[in-house]
């Protein structure tokens, strides 16, 4: 009997994977890693616009200390990533400084 084989999903039907002339998305691991960081800060934005589901914003880091802001959706049980990219250096600053505050 063959072991069973599975297709590898195309890769621009991923919200994740890279766009041509765009910075690398950021690794799965980190982005698991930035949602479960203790000092992540978790928003929720103003404008919902036409989406079904609530979004949220993550700002959070991974144990490598990569900076990742991600897009993501949750039913309580389960959470869904959109989106995720690196901080930008504004972005980061901000993440930093309330972190400090919180310390």
């Amino acid at each position: 009997m063959e072991p069973l084989r599975y297709k590898e999903a195309p890769t621009q039907a991923s919200p994740l994977a890279s766009s041509p002339g765009h910075a690398p998305q950021p690794p799965l691991k980190d982005i698991e890693e930035s949602l479960e960081d203790p000092f992540s800060l978790r928003f929720f934005p103003e404008d919902q616009g036409t989406w079904t589901e609530p979004r949220y914003y993550n700002l959070g880091k991974s144990l490598h200390g990569r900076a990742v802001f991600s897009v993501f959706w949750t039913d309580g049980k389960k959470h869904r990533v959109v989106f995720a990219r690196d901080m930008t250096t504004s972005e980061n600053l901000f993440f930093e400084r309330k972190k400090a505050e919180l310390a």
